[in-house]
C-alpha cells in the first residue's frame, strides 16, 4: 500500500505537467512559439557576447581565454621572479628616462640674472651651463617636461665655506605663455664642483 501512494505522488506532478502542457498547446500556440523565440533570441545573445568576450581574451596558439590568462600570469610570475629580465627592463626605462632628460635640458636655455652686481659672478662665473643644468635636472625630476625655464636669478648670498657656497636663487618658467616662479636654494660644491637644487623654506 505504501508503493502504491508513493508511486501515485511520484506520478502526480508528472501527470500535471503533461496535462498542462497539452492545454496550452492546444489553446495557445502562439504564445509557446513567442515564448521559444524569445528563449531562443536570449540564448543566441549571450552566446554571441561569450563569444565575443572569449576571442578578445584569447592570445596565443591555445584557443582558451583560461589557458591564455594563466599562460600571461605564469609569464608575469616568471618575469617578477627573472632577475636579469627586471634588470633588462630596469636598463630599458634607465635608457628612456636619460633620453627624455637630454631632449628636455636641449630645449633649455634661460636667462642668467642677478639682483645685486657681482652676484652671478661669485656664484656661477665660468660655470652658467652647469647651473642651468642643475635647476633643469631638478624641475625634471620634480615635474616632468611640464615647465621650459625662461629666468634664473641669483638673488641672495646664503652661506660660504671651506667646501660649500650657498645662494638663494629665482626660477621663472612658463607652461605654454603663463609664467610663474618659485624660489629655491642652489649649492656649489667646491671640492667636487657641481651644484644642487633644494626647495626653499621661508
Amino acid at each position: 500500500m505504501m508503493a502504491g501512494i508513493l508511486t501515485f505522488a511520484f506520478l502526480v506532478p508528472v501527470i500535471i505537467r503533461a496535462a498542462s502542457g497539452a492545454f496550452i498547446s492546444r489553446f495557445a500556440p502562439a504564445a509557446v512559439e513567442a515564448e521559444t523565440e524569445i528563449t531562443d533570441d536570449r540564448y543566441r545573445v549571450i552566446e554571441g557576447f561569450t563569444e565575443a568576450d572569449d576571442s578578445e581574451q584569447l592570445s596565443g596558439p591555445s584557443g582558451s581565454g583560461e589557458s591564455s590568462q594563466t599562460g600571461a600570469e605564469e609569464e608575469t610570475k616568471q618575469h617578477e621572479h627573472d632577475p636579469d629580465l627586471v634588470r633588462k627592463e630596469l636598463q630599458i626605462r634607465k635608457e628612456q628616462t636619460d633620453e627624455d632628460l637630454a631632449a628636455y635640458l636641449e630645449k633649455q636655455d634661460p636667462v642668467l640674472s642677478e639682483s645685486r652686481s657681482g652676484m652671478l659672478e661669485a656664484f656661477a662665473g665660468g660655470r652658467e651651463d652647469d647651473l642651468k643644468k642643475a635647476v633643469a635636472d631638478h624641475l625634471y625630476g620634480t615635474y616632468g617636461a611640464l615647465y621650459d625655464i625662461s629666468t634664473i636669478n641669483v638673488v641672495d648670498f646664503i652661506d660660504d665655506n671651506s667646501t660649500e657656497l650657498t645662494c638663494q636663487i629665482q626660477v621663472k618658467a612658463k607652461i605654454g605663455k603663463r609664467e610663474y616662479s618659485e624660489y629655491y636654494y642652489a649649492t656649489y660644491n667646491k671640492a667636487y664642483e657641481f651644484y644642487s637644487i633644494y626647495a626653499y623654506h621661508e
